[in-house]
């Protein structure tokens, strides 16, 4: 057994290793071939704008890390903790070149010829001291931050909790007494519907000639009556009933992804909902037919509820249409609900992020292939207190009021927590310009300390650490060495060298399956799309699948893919159509459920995401997959040569990828920016903020 340091195992928010896990040698990871030592810092080398850096403890002495690190050992006579808090800052990270875009990484050579400053050891000790006495303070201050934005979501809580039972408003109840209670508001409501079904019916009967059947009022069907065994008492006035009382019309969503009938309408999609708001800023069109677009077209004050996501928790939340200038239908991603008037649709939209209906949520959904599921039926039939709507429209403008006041202080934290940052790259800065401790100069000087280093280290004459070789196994830890460069280890196998391990064929497999799950019904979804959305998986997500891209016409594409497919076919996991050279399609094949099964496993913590980025997928096509994927690969080598990224820089540099990109307009790839900065698809892996430019 060993213990195993991969690339997750450093906690990059506070550069430590929290997660070595414990393995049997013989199910060593191909990468697990890092010699680790107590006072050696690992600097990962892939994305190293994530910062995932730390300093091995005592109690991972003779250990093993993954390759993606540099292993540093410094000198006797260089402190540790001076040399790592050097690494840590923005600028000396800012500086580190890094190639490629799946996922960027710097070349060992390069790393380790990076300039490092060196003080007197006296001064080396005294700068440590204060900068983690600093540093110890802003940390107190920072958890105290922390603290306020744990109490605040309680807060959000406990404020939509004493709204739903009544506690927010019962002063108001008070001095508003009730002219009509929710019971029997939701009577007559319930009344008045089945007066307008009968209307309809007898309309029906007269337009067809015909005379109504003795006991057609019968066929009415009324909402069945919430069972209340177990709910919680409810104040005077109020009443239990299901979302079907309230409810007038629901209606899944349009499922027209492409036609070319019709006339263009904005459809809303999940992309388009941002932090529960419709956003209106890349609105996509679709072709729709005159009878579409009048069964599917919002109305302000419709609500739609998200039906299907990877996400559970996002499943089953409401969104409340405002108005809008522009005609819009809604996609099958989502269900409208048009309430009757005995329900505020603001009041329903807060009263479905409380722990009332999200509990229900959580029990009626579907979950599979990684989707979370909500049907109508199950939607209507969810329990929920009615208020009359006069406290309702109170209760709403309660609630509003609260949470506005908690909405400015968590800005303000936010705000706090950034400068908190700013102020520890600060202090890091002064550090290492040798202003933050007084010079003593009693202090042997730093030159007499490096020309002692040089002559201990005469084949490497500025050396202040050494980078540790490879070792062969994690069997065999004792074959350390030390190489010539000045702060690292051997370069990384070429292509032609690497020899992948069997779990990255099949986190390939699994993935590129997972995709082909979901995707397939889409009438574009092709090898193309296919790339893309493994290289986003790669670059964005950050699963482990070690593809090398390389630049082609359609954007990043590594051959690999070739053999993912043949893989797949052999396995009958999925198959495809076309050519090798043509433009694919793939269809599920009979055992893809296996490789299904395994996505829940090895992507556990990343479903989410790669189901969002599914999501996304299916509002594009061939050619919006295309531009996505290269405005990334763009983004994010501006980002790792420290050049400026602006709209303009990053239009400059799609058009510079190939000549095929001359046909998409400046405009549509400025569009195509701004809706990755809106969801998370941008700077330092979906940061999502512009760089500078």
């Amino acid at each position: 057994m060993f213990r195993y340091v991969d690339v997750g195992a450093v906690d990059n928010s506070k550069q430590i290793i929290t997660d070595a896990r414990t393995l049997p040698r013989c199910d060593a990871p191909s990468r697990a071939r890092m010699l680790i030592r107590a006072g050696d810092v690992i600097f990962c080398l892939v994305r190293p704008y994530l910062k995932n850096i730390a300093v091995v403890l005592p109690e991972l002495d003779g250990e093993v890390a993954s390759t993606a690190y540099c292993v540093i050992r410094p000198h006797p006579e260089v402190e540790t903790k001076f040399l790592f808090h050097q690494l840590i800052q923005d600028s000396f990270i800012n500086a580190i070149p890094t190639y490629g875009t799946s996922p960027p990484s710097a070349r060992d050579n390069e790393f380790l010829c990076m300039p490092l400053r060196l003080a007197p050891l006296a001064e080396q000790r005294r700068i440590v001291a204060k900068i983690e006495e600093l540093f110890s303070d802003l940390d107190a201050g920072v958890a105290a931050l922390e603290r306020v934005k744990a109490n605040l979501k309680r807060y959000r809580a406990a404020v939509l909790k004493a709204a739903v039972e009544g506690k927010l408003t019962a002063e108001w109840r008070k001095k508003n007494p009730a002219t009509e209670t929710g019971e029997q508001l939701l009577k007559r409501i319930l009344a008045e519907r089945r007066k307008k079904w009968e209307e309809e019916q007898l309309k029906k009967f007269t337009e067809k000639g015909k005379v109504p059947p003795s006991g057609w009022k019968e066929k009415y069907q009324e909402p069945e009556s919430p069972d209340v065994a177990g709910l919680v008492e409810l104040p005077e006035g109020w009443c239990w009933a299901t979302t079907g009382h309230v409810v007038a019309q629901s209606e899944n969503g349009f499922g027209v992804r492409h036609q070319s009938v019709g006339s263009p309408v904005v459809v809303i999609r999940l992309a388009d909902i941002i932090k529960e708001e419709v956003s209106f800023s890349n609105l996509r069109e679709i072709n729709a037919k005159s009878h579409e677009i009048l069964k599917y077209s919002l109305s302000s004050g419709d609500l739609l509820a998200i039906r299907v996501n990877g996400s559970p928790d996002l499943v089953g939340r409401f969104i409340l249409f405002q108005n809008s200038k522009k005609l819009a239908l809604f996609c099958d991603h989502f269900i409208r609900v048009r309430l009757t008037p005995a329900v505020s649709p603001k009041f329903m939209k807060q009263l479905t992020n409380t722990r009332i209906i999200r509990s229900q949520v959580d029990y009626l959904k579907v979950c599979s292939s990684g989707q979370n599921t909500i049907s109508q039926s199950s939607l209507l039939a969810m329990k929920m207190p009615v208020p009359p709507i006069a406290e309702q429209r109170q209760i709403v403008a309660e609630v509003e009021r609260r949470l506005s006041v908690a909405d400015a202080v968590a800005m303000q934290v936010e705000h706090s927590l950034k400068r908190a940052a700013r102020l520890r790259q600060s202090i890091l800065k002064r550090a290492f310009e040798g202003k933050l401790v007084a010079q003593n100069p009693a202090d042997e000087p730093a030159s007499v300390l490096l020309e002692r280093i040089k002559a201990q280290g005469a084949a490497v004459p500025e050396r202040l650490a050494t980078g540790q070789k490879r070792v062969g196994t994690p069997a065999l830890p004792g074959r350390v060495g030390r190489v010539a460069s000045p702060v690292a280890r051997p370069m990384k196998p070429t292509r032609k060298e690497r020899k992948l391990s069997r779990k990255i064929w099949l986190a390939r497999a699994t993935i590129a399956a997972y995709g082909v799950q979901a995707l397939a019904d889409q009438p574009t979804f092709g090898r193309v799309q296919l790339q893309k959305f493994l290289y986003l998986a790669q670059a964005h997500i950050g699963l482990d699948l070690q593809f090398e891209f390389e630049k082609q016409a359609a954007g990043p594409f590594d051959r690999d893919i070739y053999t993912v497919e043949s893989n797949a076919v052999k396995q009958q996991w999925f198959y495809f159509t076309g050519a090798r050279g043509d433009a694919t399609h793939y269809q599920p094949g009979v055992e893809i459920q296996d490789r299904l099964e395994w996505a829940g496993r090895m992507f556990k913590k990343q479903l989410p995401a790669i189901d969002e980025l599914i999501g996304h997928f299916r509002d594009m096509n061939t050619d919006q997959a295309e531009l996505f994927a290269t405005i990334h690969a763009v983004w994010n080598e501006l980002v790792k040569d420290g050049k400026p990224c602006g709209e303009e820089e990053i239009v400059k540099g799609v058009y510079a990828w190939h000549e095929s990109k001359k046909r998409f307009t400046p405009c549509v790839i400025r569009a195509r920016i701004k809706w990755m900065q809106e969801n998370g698809y941008g700077v330092a892996a979906g940061s999502g903020e512009m760089g500078g430019g």
